[in-house]
């Protein structure tokens, strides 16, 4: 016996006559072409996840790598501040994030949106990378949660 379960639901008119004229079209059965077009859909979210997964882990490599060298660094120079401070929006909006780790990029984006305003930074300094800064970007907590050991359950605790 397979490993089926049997789900009813209404759909509309227009719907299932795309289903009826598609199963036709392939010579299978509307129940087929149904579970064909949820598999499909579901393939296609996944797929979709992964891409955006991807693009996401590329942006925060860059991002943070950025961040220490302005730890190193706090000086503006001619980095693209457009590019980065989307990459930050992205880490803000992730479901990947802790609230407290979103608000210490939430600095840096404030930072950034200071600079984007100046006239010139040729004389400005990141204060989120000023140790001696009281408002400095947290470094250890992001180290913390770059370190965790598990990966499946810091993404489970830190999504809700």
């Amino acid at each position: 016996m397979k490993n089926t379960t049997k789900i009813n639901f209404r759909i509309p008119e227009y719907l299932k006559e795309k289903i009826e004229h598609l199963s036709e079209q392939n010579n299978i059965s509307t129940s087929k072409m149904a579970r064909k077009m949820i598999e499909d859909y579901d393939e296609n979210i996944m797929a979709e996840d992964e891409k955006d997964s991807q693009i996401w882990k590329h942006e925060i490599v860059q991002l943070v790598s950025w961040l220490y060298r302005k730890r190193l660094d706090p000086k503006a120079c001619d980095d693209d501040y457009d590019d980065l401070i989307a990459a930050v929006y992205r880490v803000i909006d992730s479901k990947y994030l802790s609230l407290e780790i979103k608000h210490e990029f939430s600095k840096v984006e404030e930072e950034l949106n200071t600079v984007l305003d100046l006239p010139s930074y040729d004389h400005y300094y990141f204060q989120f990378a000023i140790d001696t800064n009281p408002n400095k970007f947290n470094f250890k907590l992001l180290e913390n949660f770059i370190n965790e050991p598990i990966i499946g359950q810091t993404y489970e605790v830190y999504r809700s």
